[in-house]
């Protein structure tokens, strides 16, 4: 196996793709209308305020610090 291939075997097991069942910590895959939401708010003049944030919309599949 490839190293980029080792890489990309613990993200594909967690999102399905092989291996055991998907590890879904909100128990569901996420909707396109909740992506499109924070996109709209992000875009709109009530997050005019906001700088240099960052936002995973992952459904906290990905651990954060």
């Amino acid at each position: 196996m490839e190293q980029s291939e080792n890489v990309e075997l613990p993200r594909r097991e967690a999102v399905g793709g092989v291996g055991p069942a998907p590890r879904r910590p909100l128990g569901r895959p996420g909707r396109p209308e909740e992506a499109a939401e924070l996109i709209a708010f992000l875009t709109s003049p009530r997050a005019s305020y906001l700088t240099g944030i960052t936002v995973s919309i992952d459904g906290g599949l990905l651990p954060t610090l």
